[in-house]
């Protein structure tokens, strides 16, 4: 079974530890709104692989932090 790219508890997490907003990440990613945010965080859908290097460092974490937690 394939690792998942993201956790969304791992996603809302490190937002939250970040102090951000859905809507000001969503910002520092270039995306529209926050809803493409939030369905990431329920786990409803995925970013696309070439968008975790990015959302890392939005967030100040490690690429492998989101799926994995290291």
């Amino acid at each position: 079974m394939a690792r998942p790219l993201l956790r969304g508890d791992r996603l809302q997490a490190a937002r939250e530890a970040m102090g951000l907003t859905r809507e000001e990440l969503a910002t520092r990613l270039e995306l529209s709104g926050p809803a493409r945010i939030r369905v990431w965080e329920l786990g409803l859908e995925r970013p696309r692989p070439r968008l975790i290097p990015r959302l890392a460092a939005a967030l100040d974490v490690s690429p492998y932090h989101l799926p994995s937690g290291r």
